[in-house]
């Protein structure tokens, strides 16, 4: 439990810091693979 305990709260606060951030930006950049990798690659 402690393993899944750790992947589930990294897990958590990924999605939610940036969704409180910018719940407009982080919604198409997060749902969209093609976006992310843009914003990865730079």
């Amino acid at each position: 439990p402690v393993p899944s305990r750790a992947a589930s709260a990294q897990a958590e606060p990924r999605l939610p810091k940036p969704s409180r951030v910018c719940p407009s930006r982080a919604g198409p950049v997060f749902f969209q693979p093609s976006r992310q990798d843009q914003f990865g690659s730079i």
